[in-house]
């Protein structure tokens, strides 16, 4: 346990495989980490630690590219996520989305990062984020 409270602790690493705009990689990495940050923990079985010495690892990859050939430009969006046990029975979890999400962009640089932020923040809200929490909470120890 990652304390005396009982829980496990997770720290989550972010990877992004391909982004329409290199430069926006620590900004969506802010978005998405502080989104499994506030939903561990607010889980009654996990919490955030950087270091768990029983918990999980979790590593989330984003991959936004951008699609200018269609009109209007698009954005293709899907987040991944591996999870791996740490000092408990060895565990891993693979959560993907069964297929891309799209956001229509247009050329104003300003309206493309609101939809991407938009895009993001609903894939993470349609199942990648609470599938992620349910497959460590299913696996956390009963204790004995």
């Amino acid at each position: 346990m990652s304390d005396n409270n009982g829980k496990l602790g997770v720290t989550v690493h972010f990877a992004a495989k391909t982004i329409y705009d290199k430069a926006l990689t620590n900004e969506f990495k802010n978005l998405i980490v502080g989104k499994f940050e506030d939903a561990i923990n607010k889980s009654s079985k996990l919490e955030v630690d950087d270091h768990p010495r029983n918990g999980f690892i979790l590593n989330v990859t984003l991959e936004l590219p951008r699609d200018d050939k269609s009109k209007p430009p698009v954005l293709k969006g899907a987040i991944s996520v591996a999870i791996m046990g740490v000092g408990i029975t060895p565990t891993t979890a693979n959560i993907k989305p069964a297929s891309p999400n799209f956001a229509d962009v247009g050329s104003n640089p300003r309206s493309t990062l609101s939809q991407a932020k938009l895009l993001v923040t609903t894939i993470l809200e349609r199942g990648v984020l609470s599938k992620a929490i349910a497959a460590m909470e299913a696996r956390v120890p009963v204790p004995s």
